[in-house]
């Protein structure tokens, strides 16, 4: 009788659970997602599995109430890594994906929202709740602002053209901004009295449309690149019909000029590509969101969470360009360019524009003379790659043979756009079909194979490397790829592609595709470093294998030990690629880690296990460990994006370049282009031989990064954004000046100073041997 009592009054609550449930539902007081959740009664989890992984199970269920909770025990796992855990490990869908939309928009900002109150009702830690804020104002800005720029996307009337129209718009877009960029450029560098090579990267012209920001020739240029890859592959996903087509429609007199659909078009890819940089910095880098009102205007800014981080990211990315233009000047030689050009300029006038055949049809003798033009740049490129490359095969591709490629893209290039400006007439827009014709592939194929012997697949496997197309995978975009297929036989030839090619990009983007293991030259790296500091005196390396197992039940090994004067060399090696997005960028990071944890672990165990090291080490160690404040203790790496950084136990990040320049070049230079000559230099040591207390002070600002220390700023960039769309912004890093050109300055000014010190003196002395005999001759006369 109790019992059938007991359950009466348990039915009786259940009603009036699920009427006081339906209320709140009408009254919209609940969602649907929490209604059926709650009337299902299972609300608990299992707390034995990963919390991760049950809240990917259950977001796909839709169970609010649970993944809620969740959110609280991941941040109780992972702490100050909680939102680097949850975004990393695809919990939420990514809010710029095809599949995001507002059913699952609407869902996740449910979780997170009842996540934000429980996390206050329970006392969580204000980090846990700003780092919720944190997803909350990022999914919301990001959703809305994708979904009026895919909106305008779907309904603007570009869309209307064929799939090789709109390519090759683009195409002709680009390389007529390229003709207008280049005749800036040319007067800019006119102006100055010399050029370092950096010009291009300095952030000092204000954009026609945004008087509030600043940018670099280089800058524009690459965003471009960046929204053009990004609408390719949004034309080739809407126009997957066209590009199966075996034919090209005929375009008549196309342009670019006066095309409002085509501006809007370039203006939602430019929008678009900032969303996904943006989205990619908040999810891999950490970067924060805040809200800031301006006149009642709420603004999303985006800023670094680890400034020191990204700028020295955008450091090294400056570096990169200054040590391969550096390069390129040591290999040059004007007069022998001249002449090469002088081939050029005749192969070009030989190109008929309306028989584009003419262009693939130069003879070897003056193609192999125009390709000299590119040597020193191809060698610039060898010497900035590591040799291991050149020897690599990628599924029957030897890496050294994509050199050919480059050489005859540039080639191709060069005559043509010289064909085509010498007499472009840009008030007539029949001319601008010109700048970017339609090409059938194999005229590349039949180059390589008519050029350099190669069998007509092999070209075409060398070709498939440059080539863009429909569904490429991987690193690959249209800076690595400049052959853009408009069908599966067809390319658009767009100059500015060719000439913008970074080599060694190129083959980065190949390596990891084919997820080649690179490790050998991090070994490579710290066999030279071992090498060199053999020969430097008050330094000893030790050779022999440093491995034995460890008194915290591990097994250990010491690659890299040696001593500087009273001081332990403790130092690890990682070779990566060059981190050109901010994924690429947390994957080096993650590696540079490892190798901190190394030096962590060993620094530890030098403490415990001295002895060990001291029987094993070929070199001689005093019987007692060192202190901390006597260990140097570094990562060394082949990349310079994390150069100076300081992780964990005072563990420094150095890249190559940096450390072989104190030990084995410690002369800073300014040398003049043409005659080579040296017109200023400083040592590193003040004697013959290095010391500790000199080798740490250039750690802590080494010559290869301090140019820059006073040149990068912090700078806010306010984006263009339609009506209807949540104004943005990011705290940039940008380069105000050129880092080598105020040394150059000071140079050339003291340098005329004495030139024109010595002038007034000789000026001086003559004056007074003339004026000397003339009051002899007047003593005389008196």
């Amino acid at each position: 009788m109790d019992n059938i009592k007991k359950h009466e009054e348990f039915m009786k609550l259940i009603d009036e659970t699920s009427r006081v449930l339906d209320e709140k539902l009408i009254n919209g007081e609940i969602t649907q997602y929490e209604y059926d959740e709650l009337k299902s009664l299972d609300i608990e989890y299992d707390e034995e599995k990963d919390p991760i992984e049950l809240f990917k199970e259950l977001y796909t269920e839709r169970k609010p109430i649970k993944c809620s909770k969740l959110l609280l025990a991941i941040y109780d796992k992972h702490k100050n890594s909680f939102r680097k855990a949850v975004l990393l490990s695809e919990c939420f869908p990514d809010p710029l994906g095809f599949m995001y939309n507002q059913e699952i928009h609407g869902f996740t900002i449910l979780i997170i929202e009842r996540a934000f109150k429980l996390s206050i009702s329970k006392e969580y830690p204000e980090e846990f709740i700003s780092e919720l804020r944190q997803l909350y104002l990022a999914f919301m800005f990001f959703n809305h602002n994708n979904l009026r720029n895919t909106e305008k996307l779907d309904k603007c009337e570009f869309m209307d053209f064929s799939l090789s129209e709109q390519i090759r718009m683009i195409g002709i877009f680009l390389q007529d901004q390229n003709r207008l960029v280049q005749q800036l450029k040319e007067n800019e560098i006119k102006r100055q009295e010399f050029f370092t090579g950096m010009e291009s990267a300095i952030s000092n012209r204000i954009p026609d449309r945004n008087p509030n920001m600043l940018v670099s020739f280089e800058d524009n240029l690459e965003g471009l690149l960046e929204a053009f890859d990004i609408i390719i592959r949004y034309l080739y996903f809407k126009k997957s019909k066209d590009y199966k087509k075996k034919t090209i429609p005929e375009h008549g007199d196309i342009t670019h000029i006066k095309i409002p659909s085509l501006e809007l078009i370039i203006h939602l890819s430019i929008q678009r590509n900032l969303l996904i940089k943006t989205w990619e910095k908040f999810k891999y880098s950490q970067w924060n969101v805040g809200l800031q009102n301006n006149d009642g205007e709420e603004t999303y800014i985006f800023m670094p969470k680890l400034e020191e981080e990204y700028r020295e990211h955008i450091i090294g990315a400056n570096r990169r360009q200054y040590f391969l233009m550096s390069n390129l000047f040591k290999n040059k030689y004007i007069e022998s360019e001249l002449k090469n050009r002088e081939i050029i300029s005749k192969i070009s006038g030989e190109i008929n524009k309306d028989e584009i055949k003419t262009l693939f049809s130069i003879n070897k003798e003056d193609y192999f003379c125009a390709i000299k033009t590119y040597q020193s740049m191809i060698n610039a490129y060898k010497l900035n790659m590591h040799p291991y490359y050149l020897e690599l095969n990628l599924d029957g591709v030897m890496i050294e043979d994509t050199f050919r490629v480059f050489e005859l893209l540039h080639v191709l290039a060069e005559c043509y756009k010289q064909a085509i400006y010498k007499d472009f007439d840009q008030e007539d827009n029949s001319w601008y079909k010109y700048l970017c014709p339609i090409i059938p592939i194999e005229y590349f194929t039949e180059s390589l194979t008519n050029y350099y012997g190669f069998t007509k697949e092999y070209s075409l496997k060398l070709i498939n490397c440059f080539t863009f197309k429909k569904g490429i995978q991987g690193e690959s975009d249209v800076f690595s790829r400049p052959l853009i297929l408009v069908n599966s036989a067809n390319i658009i030839f767009c100059p500015i592609l060719m000439q913008q090619m970074n080599l060694e990009r190129i083959i980065e983007m190949l390596l990891s595709n084919f997820k080649v293991n690179i490790a050998r030259i991090g070994t490579d790296f710290e066999n030279r470093i071992k090498l060199i500091l053999s020969y430097v005196n008050g330094i000893k390396v030790n050779t022999s294998k440093i491995e034995f197992f460890a008194s915290d039940g591990r097994d250990i090994e010491f690659d890299f030990i040696g001593t500087f004067d009273d001081h332990l060399l403790l130092w690890e090696f990682k070779a990566m690629t060059v981190p050109y997005s901010a994924k690429k960028h947390l994957e080096c990071k993650k590696t540079i880690m490892e190798g901190v944890d190394q030096i962590e672990r060993r620094s530890r165990i030098i403490k415990t296990d001295w002895k060990k090291i001291k029987e094993l080490a070929n070199i001689e160690l005093p019987e007692e460990p060192f202190s901390d404040d006597k260990i140097i203790k570094l990562v060394g790496t082949n990349i310079f994006d994390f150069t100076t950084l300081v992780y964990g136990d005072d563990i420094r990040i150095v890249d190559e370049s940096t450390l072989l320049k104190f030990f084995v070049n410690p002369e800073v230079k300014v040398m003049s282009i043409n005659d080579k000559k040296v017109l200023n230099s400083k040592k590193l040591w003040k004697s013959s031989v290095p010391t500790t207390n000199e080798f740490k002070q250039y750690l802590e600002n080494p010559i290869t990064t301090s140019p820059y220390n006073e040149c990068i700023e912090a700078f806010p960039k306010a984006f263009d954004v339609f009506e209807d769309d949540y104004p943005f912004a990011i705290i940039d890093q940008i380069l105000t000046k050129d880092p080598y050109g105020q040394e150059i300055e000071s140079v050339i000014k003291f340098k005329k100073e004495t030139l024109n010190n010595k002038k007034h003196k000789r000026k001086k002395s003559s004056n007074k041997k003339t004026k000397s005999p003339k009051k002899k001759r007047k003593k005389k006369k008196k």
